[in-house]
């Protein structure tokens, strides 16, 4: 039995240290963490060998009684042992020291144990210690607005910082930290410096319906894990839904989020799902966007409309949006926009194709008519890489480029291609704006304004790094955003513009081309509807048709005589001349 119960503990004992080392390392949210794992693990290991000590002390009772001491006895002398109320001295002394050999290697193991189980004792009674300190510092905080996210990462620090820098009064609190997490990511002074609240347990295990009603609480779900994003989102819902001033912001960029979360009711809770990828076009679009038809050229033989000719390297997750984006964004009268996209995979123009099929078929792409129809041109081009000759020559063949926005996939690749296109271009005597994808906020910072060995600069702009895309301006006090909703409203409740994407992109897209026909100065924009002359209101209308269109298609959209939201059908997607008299009002700022 000796032999036996040295065996099975130390087996029990190398397979939960085993574990629990895989499970850090994989960053896995089990149902234990791994300092629980391990007590469990040693107080069995620790059970199994007190057995045979105890079996022999009951050797004289019958076998029933002898092994229900034996197991009630070896549990509670484990127990003493993690309260340090054990004597290793009194447990040598019973080991048979019949082999030599065998007593040296039980005795030592028995050692090994009476030190690791109160080492444990004393972590968890720590971690205890850590959570009631974080305890307390909240609820010294329940008359301030609190930030609370689910993740401690580069992401939600970021944005952490920004939070703090816009709002004085308010507390950061970070959920599910470990140390090992804090050192790995951003370092435990960084946190400090926030004066951040950490509590190790999961963010649904903390209970934030204690804090002040008449402040706000705003949740992040913000884990490099969506599908864990949208789960916890969909507990918080039900949890907090009846809370007023409570806002959740889910970070995913995967369409089952935007249907999970739309299917659930949040009665008082404002719910946004946040998609980095449309954070950063139309953050894009609303900072600098104007610049897009400022830089247009002038083009006799389109009738002397200003042409924006936009260049987009990559057709990944963010090139793909630029595109579909700027087909409606230039919308707008006396522009005409071209836009010529590259991308090494064969059957590019096919999936982009698949995701909006009426904004790239025969029909309406490349076509520019008076009709009030869309007018732009989308030309895909497949099987095209950056590094070949091919691309050089496709380059150099445009004739007219005002634009370009790089991303293909990793920093290093999307620097080397912006400043070789710079270089390309500068020979062509063409100097568009190039904006090219850096995520790394260091690397970006250490970019600006860089410069060849003879002082040139190569002047191209680097979007897309955490610290300004988690930004408030980005993603929580957002002027656009605010437009979008006093837009929304003039026609729809405002718990539809949270809850529903279909609304919020919609409303935003609205917007951010209102205040590009500001800033492009369309006759009648500033007046009231009312006061616009007859032309005024038929070009606003017209233009207002065309950005709608386009933009519908650009979501997938397609024209049927009944309107279907579920199929992605409208029966408004026709030329502005084919609208009822109903519809055309619609167009009306």
């Amino acid at each position: 039995m000796w032999h036996i119960c040295l065996g099975g503990s130390i087996a029990v004992l190398l397979s939960v240290v085993i574990c629990s080392v895989i499970s850090t390392r994989g960053k896995k949210n089990g149902t234990l963490s791994p300092i629980n794992a391990l007590m469990i693990g040693v107080f069995v290991a620790s059970t199994i060998m007190f057995i045979p000590i105890y079996a022999e002390a009951f050797a004289s009772d019958n076998i029933i009684v002898r092994c229900f001491k034996t197991i009630i006895i070896a549990i509670h002398h484990t127990i003493r042992l993690f309260i340090v109320d054990s004597d290793f001295n009194t447990i040598k002394n019973l080991i048979p020291t019949g082999g030599r050999l065998f007593y040296n290697i039980y005795s030592c193991y028995i050692a090994v144990l009476f030190v690791f189980a109160p080492v444990l004792t004393f972590g968890v009674v720590l971690s205890f210690f850590k959570n009631v300190s974080a305890y307390r510092r909240y609820i010294m905080s329940y008359n301030k607005d609190i930030y609370v996210f689910s993740k401690l990462n580069e992401k939600s620090l970021a944005l952490a910082e920004s939070i703090l820098e816009h709002y004085d009064d308010s507390k950061i609190i970070f959920n599910n930290v470990q140390e090992q997490s804090k050192d790995r990511v951003v370092g435990i002074s960084k946190v400090k410096e926030l004066k951040a609240i950490c509590f190790k347990d999961d963010i649904l295990s903390v209970n934030f319906n204690f804090h002040n009603r008449e402040r706000k609480i705003k949740f992040f779900m913000i884990d490099d894990n969506e599908s864990e994003n949208i789960k916890q989102a969909l507990s918080i819902i039900k949890k907090y839904r009846d809370r007023e001033k409570t806002w959740l912001y889910v970070f995913s960029n995967e369409f089952e989020g935007e249907v999970l979360l739309s299917s659930i009711e949040t009665n008082a809770l404002k719910l946004r799902r946040v998609s980095d990828v449309r954070t950063l076009i139309y953050s894009l679009l609303e900072k600098s966007g104007e610049l897009l038809f400022k830089e247009a050229v002038k083009v006799p033989e389109f009738d002397d409309k200003n042409l924006i000719s936009a260049v987009i390297v990559g057709l990944g997750k963010y090139g793909t949006e630029m595109t579909k984006s700027l087909a409606w964004f230039g919308q707008m009268g006396g522009y005409r926009v071209e836009i010529t996209a590259f991308d090494k995979n064969t059957d590019a123009r096919e999936k982009f194709s698949a995701i909006c099929p009426e904004l790239m078929d025969d029909k309406h792409n490349d076509k520019f008519s008076d009709d009030g129809e869309s007018q732009y041109k989308i030309d895909i081009r497949n099987n095209v890489d950056v590094e070949t000759i091919t691309f050089l020559n496709e380059i150099q063949q445009l004739t007219h480029i005002t634009y370009v926005f790089v991303d293909i996939g990793s920093d290093e690749k999307n620097i080397k291609t912006a400043i070789k296109l710079r270089s390309l271009l500068q020979k062509k005597e063409l100097k568009p704006r190039i904006q090219t994808v850096i995520t790394n906020s260091d690397r970006k910072n250490a970019l600006e304004g860089i410069t060849n060995h003879s002082g040139q600069s190569y002047d191209i702009d680097f979007v897309g790094d955490v610290k300004s895309l988690y930004s408030v301006g980005s993603i929580i006090d957002s002027s656009l955003e605010a437009e979008a909703l006093s837009r929304h409203l003039k026609w729809g409740q405002e718990e539809d513009f949270w809850k529903y994407e279909y609304n919020h992109r919609s409303s935003i897209a609205s917007a951010l081309h209102r205040r590009m026909k500001i800033a492009c100065s369309i006759s009648g924009i500033n007046k009231n509807p009312k006061e616009r002359t007859e032309e005024e209101r038929l070009n606003l209308r017209m233009m207002e048709h065309r950005r709608w269109n386009t933009y519908m298609r650009s979501e997938g959209f397609t024209y049927a005589e009944k309107r279907n939201n579920l199929a992605k059908t409208h029966n408004c997607l026709v030329t502005y001349d084919n609208l009822s008299p109903e519809e055309k009002a619609k167009d009306d700022d």
